[in-house]
């Protein structure tokens, strides 16, 4: 298995997603989003990291044991994070938070700030 890269507080992730364009790989945190906060370790491990994996459900099972679960691939937090300033006017981190999480508990954009679960 090999070694995870070094994470970065979500917050900086966010940034540099919206600064430089999405990052190349999928976007790991802890498997309880309602402890997601701006200082919250973000991994995104890459077509590198996949390609050292010999066993996909030893690196479920790793994944587990460290309590992170696969959140969103990179172009799709862009969008996700792009979607929530250009159509909510999302303006803090907050916001952007609110938007993952809504996508990651629900599989679609939040419809708009503060929005109810769907029924």
């Amino acid at each position: 298995m090999p070694d995870l890269p070094k994470p970065v507080p979500l917050i900086q992730l966010f940034q540099n997603t919206l600064a430089e364009g999405p990052p190349s790989g999928w976007l790991y945190l802890p498997e309880d989003y309602t402890t997601w906060s701006e200082q919250t370790p973000a991994y995104i491990l890459d077509d590198d990291y996949f390609d050292e994996i010999d066993d996909d459900d030893e690196h479920e099972e790793e994944m587990e044991r460290r309590g992170l679960t696969e959140v969103v691939e990179g172009p799709i937090l862009e969008d996700i994070l792009n979607a929530a300033r250009r159509d909510l006017k999302a303006d803090s981190f907050e916001h952007l938070l609110q938007a993952l999480t809504y996508y990651f508990r629900f599989d679609a954009f939040l419809p708009a700030l503060d929005a109810l679960d769907p029924s």
